[in-house]
């Protein structure tokens, strides 16, 4: 009786065993999906611009790039060229408000005195907006000087950068206002002349 009790237990041992391959999780048949297919007035339709791009069209298909363009939209279609001051002093760069000279009359002589001791350097930046070239310059003073130093770097600065137009950009402090004043005067006086160097087509002024 002991051989035929043997056979039993193998008998639900293999039972037991292809009951639980039957139990594993099996991956869903994938289908492929309906292409719907559109009609034949669609077609026509959209073989006379190819607008909006359509999957189920071959010429859209043909002509589409590897990837999206990454677009981003600027403020301005013409490069700027802002203007601007600072300051370096033994404590590192700084604007003029940050400077421990009152913006008076008395802080300007102040102000003057210690840059004639060369305790101060007053300086120039000039940033494209644009290509991002960056110029500075040491300045003997502030605003449209009567020698033109400070205009001349500025016009020299935009002409070195070709552009067909500019828009030169500063702030509302007057002294700027009347660098920028005379930086665009300067180089409007050489394109009238016809200087084969120049071909600015337009000059302008912005002014935050």
């Amino acid at each position: 009786m002991a051989p035929l009790e043997e056979d039993d237990a193998e008998q639900e041992e293999e039972l037991e065993e292809i009951t639980l391959e039957d139990e594993e999780d099996v991956e869903p048949l994938r289908t492929a999906k309906d292409p719907k297919l559109p009609s034949a007035a669609d077609v026509e339709l959209h073989d006379r611009d190819h607008l909006p791009f359509r999957d189920w069209c071959k010429w859209c298909n043909l002509g589409r790039g590897r990837g999206t363009p990454h677009r981003h939209m600027r403020g301005s279609m013409v490069p700027i060229v802002g203007v601007d001051y600072f300051y370096i002093t033994s404590a590192g760069v700084k604007k003029r408000n940050e400077l421990e000279y009152d913006e008076s009359e008395e802080g300007e002589v102040q102000l003057k005195e210690a840059r004639d001791k060369g305790e101060i350097l007053k300086c120039l930046v000039i940033r494209c907006f644009e290509t991002k070239n960056l110029w500075s310059h040491c300045v003997p003073v502030k605003g449209a000087d009567e020698e033109d130093y400070a205009a001349g770097l500025v016009s020299a600065a935009v002409l070195w950068l070709g552009h067909l137009e500019v828009i030169l950009k500063g702030d509302n402090e007057p002294a700027l206002q009347a660098l920028v004043e005379r930086t665009l005067t300067m180089l409007r006086v050489k394109v009238q002349e016809g200087d084969p160097s120049i071909n600015l087509k337009k000059l302008s002024k912005e002014v935050p």
